[in-house]
């Protein structure tokens, strides 16, 4: 419970307007653990060609789109804090949504770097519309199976 008020609290800290793709970048980095390297301020993919098509797709979705997208991995990162907060709470342990798989962890960060280069404000929403997310992660060329997997955490 505390760690969740004080995770609450930071993202507040972060700002009531939004949430920049760096602070957010830091914010996964610091309740993962580390799971995702940071390299002179980047990150390092665990599928390098994955992350990149990625990338790729995400360049090609406008700003409504992306912030799609940023919502529903605002919510993974909220979502990961309170499993990470419950499990500690009761003395286990919890490997985060990086439990989830690879892909996953390289599509967040990939959200993550689509504002960086955009250089544009993410939302801190975490309300999800299921139909424009699967919408965007179509044009982005995912196919049905990825889309399932990356929505299916």
């Amino acid at each position: 419970m505390t760690g969740t008020a004080i995770f609450g609290a930071g993202v507040i800290g972060l700002g009531i307007g939004g949430f920049s793709a760096t602070a957010s970048t830091e914010l996964h980095l610091m309740n993962n653990g580390g799971d995702a390297i940071l390299v002179d301020g980047g990150y390092t993919p665990n599928d390098a060609a994955l992350y990149d098509a990625y990338l790729a797709g995400l360049k090609g979705l406008t700003i409504e789109e992306l912030d799609a997208l940023g919502s529903y991995t605002n919510r993974i990162y909220m979502q990961d804090a309170v499993n990470v907060a419950s499990a500690e709470a009761q003395g286990t342990s919890y490997d985060g949504y990086n439990s989830q798989g690879e892909y996953v962890q390289d599509f967040v960060a990939a959200v993550d770097q689509a504002y960086i280069d955009r250089e544009t404000t993410r939302s801190t929403s975490t309300n999800i519309d299921a139909s424009a997310v699967t919408n965007a992660m179509g044009k982005m060329g995912l196919g049905s199976a990825q889309q399932d997997a990356l929505l299916n955490l």
